[in-house]
């Protein structure tokens, strides 16, 4: 019987908002956001982002839907799609941990103190809190796929890359890919970004 093939996806975003451009502005890299996923239509991910569309403050554990979500407000954001070979053991860690995020979504936070001190290269664990590739490098290490030689909390989105087995599936603009996927190709009217006044709450 041939052996079942496990896969996991990640997902390299720059949408061009305010946040993202400061993030790559800081970087000097192409991508400023990771995501992770299971779903081979590519449509759902996970990972720690902007909990509302209009809203870049109020952060945490996220769901992200490619087709229908928050991306289909950024017409020119762009995305890397790569693919890693896993174990079934390794692939059902990986979606336990996913689970257990979901189940306890209001306990987590977005770690955008530990973001700002990874810049500098200082590793700052909160409880609850975690920022995008800290989120994905801690669900990578706890599933045995991967443990970098530094803290989680000192990993950027593009490190991945560097990762054995990973694979480029496509990528481009965001837009682009979801007219081929999905025949997705509407304009969403445009939000405007909460006030800063808001950002504070990021930090109780």
């Amino acid at each position: 019987m041939k052996n079942e093939t496990y896969r996991a996806y990640i997902l390299l975003t720059y949408t061009g908002s305010m946040l993202s451009s400061i993030i790559r502005k800081a970087s000097d890299l192409p991508y400023s956001h990771i995501s992770i996923g299971f779903d081979d239509s590519h449509q759902t991910f996970y990972s720690f982002g902007r909990k509302y569309h209009s809203n870049p403050f109020f952060a945490g554990f996220v769901e992200e839907d490619v087709k229908d979500g928050v991306y289909q407000r950024f017409q020119q954001a762009q995305f890397a799609l790569y693919e890693i070979e896993v174990t079934k053991k390794q692939y059902y860690a990986m979606k336990r941990q996913i689970r257990h995020f979901e189940r306890n979504k209001k306990l987590y936070r977005y770690n955008l103190l530990g973001m700002a001190f990874a810049k500098v290269g200082v590793s700052l664990t909160r409880n609850n809190a975690y920022f995008c590739s800290q989120f994905v490098s801690t669900v990578f290490r706890r599933s045995g796929i991967h443990s970098f030689d530094r803290s989680d909390g000192l990993i950027h989105p593009m490190d991945f890359l560097e990762i054995d087995g990973m694979k480029l599936v496509g990528q481009g603009r965001l837009s682009d890919f979801r007219l081929e996927q999905w025949g997705v190709n509407r304009q969403q009217r445009r939000f405007r970004e909460i006030p800063v006044s808001l950002f504070h709450r990021v930090f109780n």
